[in-house]
């Protein structure tokens, strides 16, 4: 949670703007749930509640909503959604919706809650745009929430945010495991941890082997198996391991995803293993979990750096293959492990 979000919900009236911007929309959303329900707990039943999005409404008629006076209470609060269509492209320099929009800005209704969302990573990351109206203007009157790029190397420490947040501790390998089988975005890993928060309601702690299972793959046959076994090309157990996982779901896409990152981060593991680096900063150079640079380091006795590269286009390949065809997913991955281990 951010230091501004926090400041806001540990005041007792809300701002009368207030603006929730930035490069992730789960977060975002996230974020204005936890505004709604603090001020507006009841606001699904609430007459003096409107919810707007861009594309239903032009910018002033929501601005109509804005200065209209609740006959049925102090407030009247309207939420705008999706801001950023209204000012896409070039403006005129006279823009009526333009001026508008600044005029209230500057001088709000007083019986009003405006809050407003908008997906837009220019504004996060210093770009001009945050210079131009109507954002300069809405950044600098209202009480502003930027939401920043949470980069896919940042996700372990998102993890174990949020279960700290809840209250519960887990393992790197934990976070591993959750990570390893969602799709890498942030709506995804939430809803896995969400699904394990609730699993493990009476605990403070999460176990790994519980986490295994809870996920659907044995203790000995998952992902994180497979990938140790691969690091030390053990054909033997990469096959085993991969065969097992197939025979309860058709993980095979899922599979290739993650052996095609750990490859991928092998490659920057070469880059930056020879400098004067302790285990933790070597981990976050490479962008991958601490638990895990063993692999890393096994796999880099066991692969030249010209053999992974080729692995990388074999990744590719069947991933195409697959995801264009309707192949015998246990042959295809029998093949593929085989060329990977046995690459030159």
């Amino acid at each position: 949670m951010s230091v501004e979000l926090k400041k806001l919900l540990s005041l007792d009236k809300a701002p009368k703007i207030i603006f929730i911007y930035g490069a992730e929309e789960f977060i975002i959303e996230q974020s204005l749930n936890k505004i709604l329900n603090k001020f507006y707990p009841n606001r699904s039943t609430d007459y003096n509640f409107n919810k707007f999005h861009s594309d239903e409404l032009d910018l002033i008629n929501v601005l109509d909503y804005c200065n209209s006076y609740s006959m049925l209470s102090e407030e009247n609060v309207v939420l705008l959604k999706d801001f950023e269509k209204y000012f896409k492209g070039r403006r005129k320099k006279n823009d009526p919706k333009l001026t508008s929009l600044l005029n209230y800005i500057n001088d709000p209704s007083e019986t009003t809650v405006f809050v407003i969302t908008c997906l837009d990573e220019d504004l996060v990351k210093g770009k001009a745009k945050v210079n131009a109206e109507p954002y300069k203007t809405l950044i600098q009157k209202s009480y502003s929430i930027p939401i920043p790029v949470v980069y896919s190397n940042s996700y372990n420490s998102w993890v174990s945010n949020e279960f700290r947040s809840r209250n519960k501790s887990i393992s790197e390998k934990g976070i591993y495991l959750i990570l390893s089988q969602t799709q890498q975005n942030l709506r995804d890993i939430y809803n896995q941890i969400d699904k394990i928060d609730a699993y493990f309601s009476n605990s403070n702690e999460i176990p790994d082997d519980e986490i295994v299972s809870l996920i659907g793959q044995s203790r000995d046959f998952n992902v994180f198996e497979l990938q140790k076994a691969v690091s030390r090309k053990n054909i033997h157990s990469s096959l085993e391991i991969s065969q097992s996982i197939l025979k309860s779901s058709d993980d095979s896409i899922m599979i290739i995803a993650i052996l095609f990152t750990f490859f991928k981060n092998l490659l920057k593991f070469y880059e930056v293993s020879g400098k004067s680096m302790n285990k933790y900063e070597l981990a976050k150079a490479v962008g991958v979990n601490p638990y895990f640079l063993d692999d890393y380091s096994y796999a880099a006795k066991q692969y030249h750096y010209n053999e992974v590269e080729n692995i990388l286009i074999y990744l590719c390949d069947y991933d195409r293959i697959l995801k264009t065809s309707s192949p015998n997913s246990l042959v295809l991955m029998t093949e593929l492990l085989t060329k990977i281990i046995g690459a030159k």
